[in-house]
């Protein structure tokens, strides 16, 4: 890509575009949508993007620094430990899109008389590469659940994996979040994942059963906790 944009982007619709290795830099791109867009390997260097909708935008290389990130909408963005951060003044952003039912939807930080500190938002940001998003929906199996993970983590020592955190989203859709080593590789562990849940979502009830009996305490109560989960609306909880 050699996009080299200059001038004014101030509410430009990007969505879905290929920009990856454009050049952003020093370009007023406050409000701009990119969602869905490519911006693997960009220059945003010391570009505004207040209020930008960044949902489900890859990043992968792409070079934010000195940025202005201050309120914009990050849900599910495709950034990488290759994504650079440094010198980004940011003093909030928000993990979800607005809605009419909720304009102000999961800031953060999270008290709203707060802002993220010089250098804060780099520390905050970090953490999300060592995260495993494990997203369920249509018909999501408790009992599925808890024996893939445990076979998951069995299978994979190195990865050192640990449940950090569930999310119900909508009526039938359930984020089992876990903790990584730096190194892992989440693609191999998610396919791994996904594909012995749904092969023990298809297993007969007896099977399953079996399955379960086999298994140790751990696995009853990873179970107990998703089904206490999915039967509270708008539950979040780390633990």
């Amino acid at each position: 890509m050699s996009l080299d944009f200059s001038g004014q982007g101030q509410g430009k619709n990007f969505d879905r575009q290929d920009l990856r290795g454009a050049n952003f830099k020093c370009a007023n791109l406050a409000n701009a949508s990119f969602m869905g867009a490519d911006l693997s390997q960009a220059n945003l260097q010391d570009a505004d993007l207040s209020i930008s909708k960044l949902k489900q935008t890859q990043l992968d290389g792409t070079d934010f620094t000195g940025a202005t990130l201050t309120g914009a909408f990050i849900e599910d963005w495709g950034i990488t430990s290759d994504t650079k951060f440094e010198g980004v003044r940011c003093e909030y952003v928000y993990m979800r899109l607005p809605t009419r039912e909720n304009p102000d939807p999961f800031r953060k930080r999270d008290n709203r008389q707060e802002v993220f500190a010089d250098g804060e938002f780099d520390d905050f940001i970090k953490p999300i590469f060592d995260i495993l998003d494990l997203y369920h929906s249509q018909g999501v199996d408790p009992r599925a659940i808890a024996i893939s993970f445990k076979q998951l983590a069995e299978n994979h020592p190195e990865a050192n994996l640990r449940i950090v955190g569930m999310e119900v989203r909508d009526e039938d859709k359930f984020l089992l979040r876990a903790k990584t080593a730096f190194v892992a590789d989440k693609s191999q562990l998610s396919t791994e994942y996904f594909d012995t849940y749904n092969e023990i979502k298809a297993l007969p009830e007896q099977e399953i059963k079996l399955l379960l009996a086999e298994k140790d305490s751990r696995i009853q109560s990873l179970e107990n906790f998703v089904n206490q989960a999915l039967q509270r609306p708008n539950f979040y909880s780390n633990t």
